[in-house]
């Protein structure tokens, strides 16, 4: 499934930015280490195009690693489970699927 939801902005952020987000969660299985994992999935983000505009701004694809198994890390590049997952019912809900 795939949900809409409103974005998320910063305080002050243009009206331009003021863009409906689509959310889908998918799972798999991957032989990569949990930090692997996040620099292939930022590396997939740009060969999608993704521009770098700030933290909260728009952009084409964000991806993010919700979970991973029952890992709990923190880093100063990855937090497992993602550190706001229980407060976004945008991720929650397609997860739960």
């Amino acid at each position: 499934r795939i949900y809409r939801s409103p974005a998320l902005l910063p305080e002050g952020a243009p009206q331009a930015w003021d863009l409906p987000f689509l959310n889908m969660a998918v799972s798999g299985v991957t032989a990569l280490a949990p930090e692997a994992l996040l620099a292939e999935v930022k590396r997939i983000e740009q060969a999608l195009g993704r521009v770098p505009r700030g933290h909260w701004g728009p952009r084409e694809i964000d991806i993010d690693i919700l979970v991973y198994g029952d890992i709990r890390m923190q880093t100063p590049a990855l937090t497992l489970p993602h550190p706001h997952l229980l407060a976004r019912d945008f991720a929650l809900l397609p997860l739960a699927d």
